[in-house]
Order: C-alpha cells, then sequence, then structure tokens
C-alpha cells in the first residue's frame, strides 16, 4: 500500500508563469469557463502581480489555486449586497478584511487544505473573509456570498512560514 502524496503550497518565482499555470488551472471550470475573459483574466492577474495568491501542490504539479484581495468591509459589503465593485486596498491594514476571487483544486480534498492554509497564513490576520461560491445558473440555484467571520482567539502568527518558490 502506498502513502498518499502529501499536499504543500508554493508560488512561482515569475509573474507570468503563475499566470500560465493559474490560467490553466481555472480556465476549463465553472464559473471561470463563462465569465467575460476581461475579468477573470484581470482579476487573476492582479492579484498574482500583488503576490496574493498560491498554488497547492502535489509533488511537483500545481492541483489548485486561490488567490484574493483586502478591502474595506464596508466595501465587500456594498459589493456583496448593491454589486458595487469593491475598492482593493495596497496591504491588509488593521480592521480590513479579505476577499477570495478565487479557489479552484482538483477535489475536495485540496480544497479544504487551501482554504486551511489561507485561514492560517495569509489572511490569519484578517477577521473577515468574503467569497462567492458559484453553484452554476440551474434554477433555483445562484451565486452565494458567504461572510466568514474569525473569532480573535483563532487567529495565527502572519509570519508562519509555508511556501516553496520554485
Amino acid at each position: 500500500m502506498t502513502e498518499p502524496e502529501t499536499l504543500g503550497m508554493m508560488r512561482l518565482k515569475d509573474p507570468n508563469e503563475a499566470a500560465g499555470l493559474a490560467l490553466r488551472l481555472l480556465a476549463g471550470e465553472t464559473p471561470f469557463r463563462d465569465m467575460p475573459m476581461g475579468m477573470s483574466a484581470g482579476m487573476m492577474l492582479g492579484a498574482i502581480d500583488q503576490n496574493r495568491y498560491v498554488f497547492a501542490r502535489r509533488k511537483n504539479k500545481a492541483v489548485g489555486f486561490a488567490c484574493w484581495t483586502f478591502t474595506a468591509p464596508q466595501s465587500a459589503e456594498d459589493w456583496i449586497r448593491k454589486g458595487r465593485p469593491f475598492e482593493s486596498l495596497e496591504t491588509a491594514a488593521p480592521g480590513s478584511a479579505a476577499v477570495i476571487l478565487a479557489v479552484q483544486a482538483v477535489d475536495t480534498e485540496t480544497t479544504r487544505f487551501l482554504f486551511k492554509g489561507l485561514r492560517d497564513n495569509q489572511l490569519a490576520t484578517v477577521d473577515l473573509c468574503y467569497y462567492v461560491r458559484d453553484y452554476g445558473r440551474k434554477e433555483g440555484k445562484l451565486p452565494r456570498y458567504v461572510r466568514l467571520i474569525r473569532p480573535k482567539v483563532r487567529r495565527m502568527s502572519k509570519d508562519k512560514p509555508y511556501q516553496k518558490v520554485i
């Protein structure tokens, strides 16, 4: 019996390589394949250029991708409730919120690994996270906006190392 392959997190040194790999992981998957190219590529490239992305890997193969941005909580609420575009912040200032722009993985285990990695590392100092889960355009199934509130006692150090740069 073989041991399951361990999941890890990584970033790439070259942002153009990261963009190409992310595009490969997202392009054929719902809801990304149905989004206008400018919208999906623009949000992904912006996150990659700001180093707000991570890949999940098994051995040296990327099996998942996540990217995010930071904004003011009120800006995120207006985005969810009123459809207004939110304004990204340059850094995660005290009291800011995170908007998870994309999460895509090959399986549920990898998706959970990505969310846990974000929660315990890059987004550890943020109390509010927002993301959209799109269940497709089937009748009665609309995108669901989710607000995650982290109790302060569960926040972890933002300096927790995990990344392997290849």
